[in-house]
């Protein structure tokens, strides 16, 4: 047997030849072992080790000067030396103890597969480099760690129980980062570069420095930013900011957060930035002054502790609708699009008169504008198409309060299930034309093309605004919207409820000598119907068929005849009203050769003018109370009854 070439360890026959190395022992060849090796010394190999068992003990150095390949095993010390050429890892190999690189000028390569390093200290370079830009390096000790600082392809950070593994200089990764669940990787205050990398973090990333990644790239688990860095722009999963450093969000990127953000307590830069929580679950907003803020695919709480501005645009996507509480202002100085509804229990206000609310969904709450109210110009309110526009410039705070809760006298399918409340001060004199927007959802049955606006807590009679213009809904993809005629500021008194509802509808009745079923005959070019009241302002008012109404008042110069050319009957419904018939001027109840009929279903018939009932077959039936008046006349050819 050659020694200086090949050195065979082998067993003879059954019994087994163990090799006991207790200090250095060196080989220029080759070691084939088909025996057992137990080591504590060191071996000093040139050549190749085959045969080399699962787990080795002390320290093998591979000291060839040229090029070597180190077998594949669980060394607990392991040294790559020699200097003229590299070494190569074999796939499957792992060091328990510490790596040693002593290569002066050359390489210690990992091409391709895995090393794993489970040491506290697992790599020591005093000459040459390391080259992992193939394969996967593993520091998965269940220990603290340090991770060497160089480029990586693959880099993966493990343990079983709680533990931290600390960058030792800077580290880049082209390839994928792993890190375990119960695993914090800190790169500390040296860079980390992962441009080109991708992420499958679980556990915890931690800097104190530079970091570097792809725009976007998606990191789970947790980021966590230590001291005075700008914040790589990336979809985190939580992004976490501690120490006393500020930390600068890069104007013009964007950031996603899927968990949690903990901003800290320093003054962070957001400027130009826009920030996206993105979360498929619930989420709370952090408590900041945004730049760009975006709230998209789950509910969100946000709790302000105090002034609040978002210097760009605040934008609400589908499903994410919002509840903002703790009693304070988001002044937003850009635009509002909301998809989804933000409930607010203060104001979002405006300072600049190009911002504007869009989307499909509602800011329930207040929407005030401070800024300059420029002449002719329809501000949006709270959503796209509740406006308000004013016929001369204004230079007092405009507010818009919306509540989506049920007016006083809502009955469904007739009613919108909202009030808005204008609120103001000093207002110049002048006009306001006011469009109050409703959803595709507070529809139902409502007749879109009846509905007013109204005070509901003074009587659905009075309405405000009209004549109206009507932008109404034929699908959920757009908002509808009641548009009154220019209204003069006290018209709209601050704080007044403002409803709409399809029921109680003043029509006035304003063309002389028409007859009733005629749509020209009123002021809405629209014959009223059962659940409308009716005010009659022209004389020569005929009625000659079956009708209905809610309510009537003839005015003093008003007249209304039922049954001039053919027998007719009017049903008066009475309902929410205390007076179901007030007549200020004229009323007749049939004629020559025309039965006539009235019916006041409930509440009160008021005559304090001229009332006359013509014929025997005329009738008029008062479910309530018949008041006939000082100045009154009732003339009764038919039958009263009141009961």
């Amino acid at each position: 047997m050659k020694y200086n070439q090949v050195m065979r360890i082998a067993a003879i026959v059954l019994i087994a030849l163990t090799v006991g190395v207790l200090s250095v022992y060196a080989q220029t060849g080759n070691i084939t072992n088909s025996g057992t090796i137990s080591n504590s010394g060191k071996i000093q190999l040139k050549g190749a080790f085959s045969g080399i068992p699962g787990a080795i003990n002390g320290t093998v150095e591979y000291n060839n000067p040229g090029t070597q390949t180190i077998a594949a095993s669980t060394y607990t010390n392991l040294t790559a030396s020699g200097g003229t050429g590299d070494k190569t890892l074999t796939t499957g190999t792992t060091v328990a103890g510490v790596l040693t690189v002593n290569n002066t000028g050359k390489s210690l390569l990992l091409a391709g597969g895995t090393l794993n390093l489970t040491g506290a200290a697992p790599i020591t370079v005093s000459a040459g480099t390391v080259d992992f830009s193939s394969g996967t390096v593993n520091y998965n000790g269940d220990a603290e760690q340090t991770v060497y600082g160089t480029s990586y392809k693959n880099l993966g950070t493990s343990s079983t129980a709680s533990h931290t593994k600390t960058a030792g200089s800077a580290v880049a990764v082209t390839g994928t980062l792993t890190n375990a669940a119960v695993t914090t990787l800190d790169f500390s205050g040296y860079g980390f570069t992962g441009t080109g990398a991708t992420f499958a973090n679980s556990g915890t990333l931690k800097s104190s420095s530079t970091v570097a990644v792809t725009s976007g790239v998606v990191i789970g688990g947790t980021f966590e930013y230590d001291a005075a860095q700008t914040v790589a722009p990336a979809s985190y999963n939580n992004l976490t900011f501690a120490g006393a450093g500020i930390k600068t969000f890069t104007s013009g990127a964007t950031y996603s957060i899927a968990g949690a953000y903990t901003p800290g307590a320093a003054a962070n830069v957001y400027t130009g930035s826009s920030i996206i929580y993105n979360g498929s679950s619930a989420q709370t907003i952090a408590d900041v002054s945004y730049a760009n803020l975006e709230l998209s695919n789950s509910a969100k709480t946000w709790t302000i502790g105090g002034y609040r501005g978002i210097n760009g645009n605040l934008t609400l996507d589908a499903n994410a609708a919002t509840s903002v509480t703790g009693g304070h202002n988001i002044n937003v100085s850009g635009n509002v699009v909301v998809n989804s509804n933000l409930s607010t229990d203060s104001a979002v206000v405006f300072a600049n008169a190009s911002s504007t609310v869009s989307g499909l969904g509602d800011i329930i709450g207040s929407v005030m504008r401070t800024h300059t109210l420029g002449a002719a110009t329809a501000y949006t309110y709270n959503n796209s198409a509740t406006t308000v526009a004013f016929t001369s410039a204004q230079s007092v705070p405009f507010a818009m309060k919306l509540t989506k809760t049920n007016p006083s006298g809502y009955i469904a399918n007739h009613s919108i299930s909202r009030v808005y409340v204008p609120t103001y001060s000093g207002l110049a004199a002048g006009t306001a034309t006011v469009a109050l927007g409703y959803a595709y959802s507070d529809v139902g049955s409502i007749t879109q093309s009846k509905l007013k606006m109204f005070d509901p807590t003074i009587s659905r009679t009075t309405e405000i605004g009209s004549p109206y213009t009507r932008d109404t809904l034929t699908s959920a993809s757009a908002y509808g919207s009641i548009i009154s005629s220019p209204l003069a500021y006290t018209s709209i008194p601050t704080g007044v409820q403002i409803a709409l509802d399809d029921r109680y509808n003043l029509y006035k009745a304003t063309a002389a000598s028409a007859d009733w079923n005629i749509a020209a005959t009123w002021d809405q070019n629209q014959v009223p119907g059962q659940y409308d009241d009716a005010e009659i302002v022209a004389s020569g008012i005929t009625l000659n068929a079956a009708n209905s109404i809610n309510s009537i008042v003839i005015d003093a110069s008003g007249s209304l005849s039922i049954a001039t050319t053919a027998t007719a009957s009017l049903t008066v419904r009475a309902t929410a009203v205390t007076t179901a018939l007030q007549n200020n001027g004229s009323l007749t109840v049939g004629s020559a050769g025309f039965v006539g009929g009235l019916t006041i279903n409930a509440n009160n018939l008021d005559n304090e003018k001229t009332m006359t009932v013509n014929n025997s077959l005329s009738t008029v039936l008062v479910n309530g109370t018949f008041t006939n008046g000082s100045s009154a006349t009732l003339t009764n050819a038919g039958t009263v009854t009141v009961q």
